[in-house]
């Protein structure tokens, strides 16, 4: 698709492809995204492992452009960090269940007792549902943004095998009046949302339609009774991005109109002929620079990406038992190499309690 839109200069921006192939200029001219590449990822991966003494681990990844592009960034800066991977596993949703066991089968007969999962969700939960099956266990888990935070993982039984997993996530925040909206969500709105009827008859367990077994749908039912992910606000991640990535568009196309306003002079950065020209768009969106409500600064490189800043966080147990995506430090692809890597000194919850201290060596 991005080939297509290049053509014609139609800008694309991105709240969730992180292949660092998408960097390319030449190719993909007109592609923005408000995430950050994996180029950054897997390096910020490395670090991590290099930085627990962890120099002998496992590694599986998505069979796809994600999980193939990433687990080789990733390969590569360990090896430049002393890491050695013992083996590096691929699977894909559409593979064979065979397959899927074997991988499983791979990792238990392994030495490491370090795995790093480049995986996307969906591999990510064919792999969890086999290791669950070989009681695959004391594995400290470190994992890349598709899955660390996914609370569908966390709360589909996996939580005994990723218990004390350690990830990069894409940085949270906090959306002023997003709750609120959301809340005030209802099919007497727009009585012709098929996709709202459905999500109110799922949420509420009620039918707009007669039917004996179920209870009919009044429509003034309340969500602010509900506890779903629809409403849930508290791990605003990727939902972040999409309101950045909303947000630089209409920077983008403000800026134009400035232009327009201001009257077309020669020499002037504003000079064009057509003010619908998509080309144009793309121009402006290069220079964009502003701050969201949350504090974030938003703007792209000469590539098209955004600042690689990542959350680093923690599998933990609150004290009601659940899983919670505790921040224990963060990755700045900015700072000086040293620099980039902070451990913010929260205690971590470790998959073994061995696992601090590794006793894993690297063997080349």
């Amino acid at each position: 698709m991005l080939q297509i839109t290049g053509i014609f200069h139609i800008p694309v921006i991105s709240h969730f492809a992180t292949c660092a192939c998408l960097s390319n200029r030449k190719e993909y001219p007109s592609f923005f995204r408000t995430i950050p590449s994996d180029y950054y990822q897997s390096r910020a991966l490395a670090k991590l492992v290099k930085h627990f003494g962890w120099t002998w681990v496992g590694a599986v990844r998505s069979d796809n452009d994600y999980g193939n592009n990433g687990m080789t960034a990733f390969i590569e800066a360990a090896s430049q960090e002393g890491i050695c991977v013992e083996y590096s596993e691929a699977i894909s949703r559409t593979g064979s269940r065979e397959h899927v066991e074997k991988v499983v089968r791979v990792i238990r007969r392994g030495t490491a007792s370090v795995l790093v999962a480049f995986l996307a969700y969906d591999e990510m939960d064919l792999l969890l549902e086999e290791a669950l099956c070989q009681n695959l266990t004391e594995l400290q888990w470190v994992g890349s943004e598709s899955w660390i935070t996914s609370t569908h993982l966390a709360k589909k039984g996996y939580s005994g095998i990723l218990r004390g997993s350690l990830g990069f996530a894409i940085g949270k925040a906090k959306i002023t009046g997003l709750q609120d909206f959301l809340l005030q969500v209802n099919p007497n709105q727009d009585p012709q949302n098929n996709l709202l009827r459905e999500f109110w008859e799922t949420t509420f367990g009620c039918s707009f339609q007669s039917m004996l077994d179920t209870k009919p749908c009044s429509g003034s039912e309340r969500l602010q009774d509900t506890d779903n992910a629809f409403t849930d606000v508290s791990e605003l991640r990727i939902s972040n991005n999409v309101y950045k990535a909303v947000y630089a568009v209409a920077h983008a196309l403000h800026s134009m109109l400035k232009c327009k306003l201001s009257g077309e002079k020669l020499n002037d950065p504003c000079n064009f002929k057509d003010h619908s020209d998509p080309r144009q768009v793309v121009k402006h969106l290069k220079d964009i620079n502003f701050t969201v409500q949350s504090g974030e600064r938003v703007y792209f490189d000469e590539n098209g990406d955004p600042a690689a800043i990542y959350e680093l966080v923690n599998w933990q147990r609150n004290p009601e038992g659940d899983i919670v995506f505790t921040t224990v430090g963060k990755y700045d692809a900015s700072q000086p190499n040293t620099n980039q890597l902070i451990i913010n000194g929260i205690n971590i919850t470790w998959a073994a309690e061995f696992m601090e201290v590794s006793t894993n060596f690297c063997m080349k």
